[in-house]
């Protein structure tokens, strides 16, 4: 009987072994198709099918006392022309121009002198101080800028006590304060992306400009500009989205005639049950967004062509206007444009670092109501924080999500990137596209589809339908880093390999993928930690079952000003920049390129 259940035991044991190999067989010779299937299924069904469920439930009727019943009309856009929906789409509009042009003129000067005028371990340091400032959630930066803008504020104080005005001029509420948070939140992303267009000039280029006699401000803009222009108009392209997207920002810091479109769908939601007027303004106001893209693009084609042989063009003429102004500056302010730009770029640098000094040091003010300077030293607040149940469920849930939201976004990416490098696919361009589709839809339309579509599908008030929607808006930066690292991949290493009898799998993995370490992990860090931050995706997918620590920290905003919020607020600082400088320091990571 014990030799019969051995044999049996055995042949069981093969069977199984059998069916392993079978199965690996299977996942060789299909390799190609699950690397190249993977990203572009999860990125249409969780991106493309929820927008396209948005715009069908933008036509639903909306009953009395419920989100919407199927059926079909077009009563929420003639709401939307008719109603004051238009108002709050000028507005919205008005203040991303605004803050596109402001973050333009402000960047393009730190972009170009850290470009050119700072050492290689300077740039690096800055780079890593504008980066954290993008990991932080917009809540805290913006609970910042209300500390500094209260009427007995830093600002209000320093302006009061030098004599310049004998009261105080700023609020923590206007049109003033909304431009700076979203100046403050968004120049980042246009600082680095002219960076990385003025950092592929060739400085010979420059030097020759100069070398035959044009003075230094003439050479940025006929030399400079024209070559970064490409970078410029993306920087502005991203942060016009980005701002037009705000929701946060102008809710907390600006009055009602300040409020944008992301205010008014979520109002629709959350106030009014309107699921569908949500949804038919979310589509509206995409619509709205691609026609100024279009139109864009074609003024910025338009101004570069000659339409008439032997006549300049609009934007020639412009160049030599502007090279004729610039030529009578003085040579004695010219030659000190380095100099000056190096001071603009610290006086910059200390703005940015500012708010967040003033919520470290608000977080241990004894009072209860936060107040910068603080009037003593206590730690009340963080004893608080941690012994509340509230706080430390909200901490472990974002932790989770980001964690798994980072596995997600740098599969995605990965995937994407590796399909799009190594094999020979029709439609590049199109699967390139797809690929970066999440990051530009405005997030607050990515949380009304995904509501939309979770409640469909019956993960909708799940940590892990958060998880998802964030591993796919995020999965673009995983992607542009690991193509950039395949793109800088010495092949013959590969080559090597491959000649000693490695197999395409066994390539991957021993040689590929430990290469492009830092930009797989750059990806992931990338994700984990805007995961971590984001409130307004997370706000519309959670529902009621649990909440991420931005969105109890938008919460108790609207309600007081303790300085408990700005005690977790430096709690999550410590935590992404631990993670941050630990996996910086395991992998030389690829971000700071």
């Amino acid at each position: 009987m014990a030799s019969d259940d051995i044999s049996s035991q055995r042949t069981q044991l093969q069977r199984i072994l059998n069916e392993t190999k079978s199965i690996r067989k299977r996942i060789k010779r299909h390799t190609k198709k699950i690397i190249v299937g993977y990203p572009i299924s999860i990125l249409v069904l969780f991106a493309v099918v929820p927008a396209g469920i948005l715009f069908v439930t933008s036509f639903f009727p909306k009953p009395s006392g419920e989100y919407y019943s199927i059926g079909f009309t077009t009563t929420h856009y003639v709401r939307i022309l008719e109603g004051q929906a238009l108002e709050y789409i000028t507005t919205t509009l008005s203040l991303a121009v605004m803050t596109t042009l402001m973050c333009l003129l402000i960047g393009f000067p730190m972009a170009y002198g850290l470009s050119r005028f700072c050492s290689p371990k300077y740039k690096r340091n800055y780079l890593i101080v504008i980066i954290a400032t993008m990991w932080l959630t917009v809540i805290i930066r913006t609970y910042a800028i209300q500390i500094l803008y209260a009427t007995d504020g830093m600002f209000n104080r320093l302006l009061v006590w030098l004599g310049f005005v004998p009261e105080a001029i700023f609020e923590s509420t206007g049109l003033f304060t909304v431009l700076t948070g979203m100046v403050y939140g968004y120049l980042p992303f246009a600082l680095l992306t002219m960076y990385s267009s003025i950092n592929k000039i060739e400085p010979s280029i420059e030097e020759a400009s100069l070398n035959l006699g044009a003075n230094r401000l003439q050479t940025i803009w006929r030399v400079i500009i024209p070559q970064a222009i490409q970078g410029i108009a993306v920087a502005g392209g991203l942060v016009f989205i980005l701002s037009s997207g705000s929701y946060v920002i102008p809710r907390l810091l600006g009055d009602p005639s300040q409020w944008t479109v992301p205010i008014l769908i979520t109002q629709q939601i959350s106030n009014q049950l309107n699921v569908p007027y949500a949804a038919a303004l979310a589509i509206v106001f995409v619509f709205v967004i691609d026609g100024l893209f279009v139109v864009s693009f074609w003024a910025y084609r338009r101004l570069g062509r000659v339409s008439v042989v032997g006549i300049e063009s609009l934007s020639t003429k412009f160049v030599r206007v502007g090279d004729s102004i610039l030529g009578y500056v003085p040579n004695s302010f010219t030659s000190r444009v380095p100099m000056l730009l190096r001071a603009y770029l610290f006086v910059l640098l200390v703005l940015f670092a500012l708010p967040l000094a003033v919520v470290i040091s608000v977080s241990f003010s004894p009072g209860s109501v936060m107040q910068f300077p603080p009037e003593g030293f206590s730690l009340q607040w963080y004893e608080e924080i941690l012994t509340a149940a509230l706080w430390r469920n909200a901490l472990f849930d974002s932790l989770s999500i980001a964690v798994i939201a980072a596995v997600i976004s740098t599969s995605i990416g990965a995937s994407l990137a590796y399909s799009i490098d190594r094999f020979e696919l029709e439609y590049k361009s199109q699967l390139m596209a797809l690929g970066v589709t999440p990051l530009v839809i405005p997030p607050v339309i990515a949380g009304v589809a995904y509501m939309s579509y979770f409640l469909q599908i019956d993960i909708w008030g799940t940590k892990y339908g958060v998880a998802i929607a964030h591993g796919v808006v995020f999965s673009p930066f995983a992607l542009v880093l690991v193509k950039k690292g395949l793109d800088e991949l010495d092949d013959h290493l590969e080559e090597a390999a491959s000649s000693l009898g490695a197999s395409q799998v066994q390539l991957t993995r021993t040689v590929t993928v430990p290469l492009l370490s830092s930009a797989l992990f750059s990806g992931a860090l990338f994700a984990f930690v805007l995961s971590l931050n984001e409130y307004i995706i997370a706000y519309f997918i959670s529902g009621f079952g649990f909440n991420t620590v931005p969105i109890e920290i938008f919460s108790s905003l609207r309600y007081n000003y303790s300085p408990e919020i700005a005690a977790i607020s430096v709690i999550y600082i410590m935590i992404t920049t631990i993670v941050v400088v630990v996996v910086d320091r395991r992998f030389d990571l690829s971000l700071w390129n």
